[in-house]
């Protein structure tokens, strides 16, 4: 890969991934961590030297043409949609990462993105639409996807009114009509794991009330102007959607709790309940969502 190569030919890139996948992604990977290398090296250019403004002006050109060119060997869905206008849009991007050298590269870049653009929305989608298949086993704190994900959710702190509508419409067509929930809040007790998820889906919805979406806004977004009438629909239409999911989580914790049997089931069933994520939903309910959080809480805890 080259800064001008744009990843080079996509069609060629999906051949050998297919026919060799270990050994391609293993190339791409390696490609795509010389290239970061390269945005270091400007980086210090410029933090370190004085440049006058033609240079400078050079110099954030190559950037932005080095972080393009990452973007490109990801295989990102094109667009700004998160519906898959392709059922396998994502493929590539899920096997590098599923290799602990692809989450490196992948939350190096994304920390490396200072302002949201089309490819790392597209970044964020993907990780949306396939929570449980990224997420579905615990990670410790250290581990190359705990640091994906907290890329992730700095880079969800990026998205405008719109794409953060969009982030959560992702999650709601992905995996997550099938597997539900891909929280794994027993984390919030071991200091040696990391929910992944659950930390995910805090950022965004913390994003969203910080930008005035919700039934109770951030005070952050009181000098904000008013949030435009149709985001806030499709946002209450979609937190409604969430809520319906996390209503079932709880509900199944709540006939576990009701039919365990020892002080240690009941103990493991209570670290399995999302506080954090439950918090974070509040300001986004009305209140019969709020009484109904409430009640579940006090049976539970």
């Amino acid at each position: 890969l080259s800064a001008g190569s744009g990843g080079g030919n996509k069609g060629e890139n999906q051949k050998s991934l297919d026919q060799e996948p270990l050994l391609a992604a293993r190339v791409m990977i390696e490609d795509g961590l010389s290239l970061l290398l390269d945005v270091d090296d400007v980086d210090r250019i410029l933090e370190e030297r004085e440049v006058d403004e033609e240079d400078r002006e050079e110099l954030t050109k190559r950037r932005s043409a080095l972080l393009e060119s990452i973007a490109s060997s990801f295989h990102l869905p094109s667009g700004n949609s998160p519906v898959l206008q392709e059922k396998d849009g994502d493929s590539v991007f899920l096997y590098l990462a599923h290799l602990r050298k692809g989450q490196k590269l992948i939350s190096s870049f994304l920390n490396l993105c200072h302002e949201a653009q089309s490819y790392t929305n597209q970044i964020l989608w993907s990780v949306f639409r396939n929570m449980n298949l990224l997420f579905q086993d615990p990670h410790r704190s250290n581990s190359p996807m705990a640091g994906l994900s907290a890329a992730v959710a700095k880079s969800i702190a990026n998205l405008n009114i719109s794409d953060v509508c969009m982030s959560l419409t992702a999650f709601l067509i992905g995996d997550c009509k099938s597997d539900g929930l891909p929280i794994k809040p027993t984390a919030e007790f071991d200091p040696n794991l990391f929910d992944c998820a659950g930390q995910i889906l805090c950022a965004l919805l913390s994003r969203a009330s910080g930008l005035g979406l919700g039934v109770t806004p951030s005070p952050s977004s009181y000098n904000l102007e008013a949030p435009p009438s149709n985001l806030v629909a499709a946002w209450d239409g979609a937190v409604n959607a969430f809520f319906a999911l996390l209503q079932q989580h709880m509900n199944t914790k709540l006939s576990a709790y009701k039919g365990a049997k020892t002080d240690e089931e009941l103990e493991r069933i209570r670290r399995e309940v999302p506080v954090q994520l439950i918090r974070s939903m509040l300001p986004h309910a009305n209140d019969q969502q709020r009484q109904q959080l409430r009640e579940m809480l006090v049976v539970l805890k």
